[in-house]
């Protein structure tokens, strides 16, 4: 229409408008039958009428964040020095210990008892899908009753150290039972992300451990 003064549209979905560029938002997926009818100060009018298909754009796939060394095992390739280690220092932290001690005879975490004055952390930062749920799990092995290991998922992603006491907690729990050396148990989170996709997984022994406690095979995988 070149002259046209008036707009009717009929979206076929029960909504219409008398603008001219309406918009519409349909309920449900289908095929509907959508109409204009453009109208001059003459009397003059004309309809278009023509068919549009909605469908439901599928659920993204949710991202299954890759973890540096989350198997705590060195190599040429780790980290991009060989040191898996590296992969989860944090400034301001220790960071743990290595040991042939792991979850089936492999490498893993270690942390020292607390007699010893030197705690240790393990922090990494790792992107994940925006507002999605998901499920950290890591494996653990304590070797005195009341010894423990905390996991913590962050909101976010930690310059230092410090920032840590004042960090939105999307997730904490700690593992508590003691079978022993080489026996480990699984500490499982499951959270819920933030609204920017950046979270960071951070890893302590408790504060009043007796003896040492060892950490390994780490995961964050999405919540099915």
């Amino acid at each position: 229409s070149i002259s046209a003064t008036t707009y009717s549209w009929d979206f076929g979905d029960g909504n219409t408008a008398n603008t001219l560029d309406a918009v519409n938002s349909y309920p449900d997926e289908g095929t509907y039958t959508v109409s204009l009818t453009a109208s001059d100060a003459l009397g003059k009018s004309d309809t278009f009428t023509g068919e549009i298909t909605i469908v439901e754009p599928p659920v993204p796939v949710a991202i299954t964040p890759v973890i540096g060394a989350a198997d705590f095992e060195n190599g040429s390739d780790v980290c991009g020095t060989g040191d898996s280690r590296d992969c989860w220092r944090i400034s301001g932290g220790s960071i743990h210990q290595t040991t042939s001690d792991g979850r089936n005879d492999t490498r893993g975490a270690k942390y020292p008892a607390a007699s010893s004055n030197d705690p240790r952390v393990t922090y990494q930062g790792i992107t994940v899908s925006p507002n999605t749920k998901y499920i950290l799990t890591a494996y653990y092995a304590t070797q005195a009753d009341g010894d423990s290991i905390r996991a913590t998922v962050i909101d976010g992603q930690l310059s230092h150290y410090d920032e840590f006491e004042s960090a939105t907690i999307l997730g904490q729990d700690s593992g508590t039972n003691n079978a022993g050396k080489g026996n480990f148990n699984a500490i499982v989170i499951e959270f819920e992300t933030g609204a920017n996709g950046e979270i960071a997984i951070l890893f302590d022994a408790g504060v009043n451990n007796d003896k040492e406690s060892y950490l390994d095979d780490v995961s964050v995988i999405p919540a099915e």
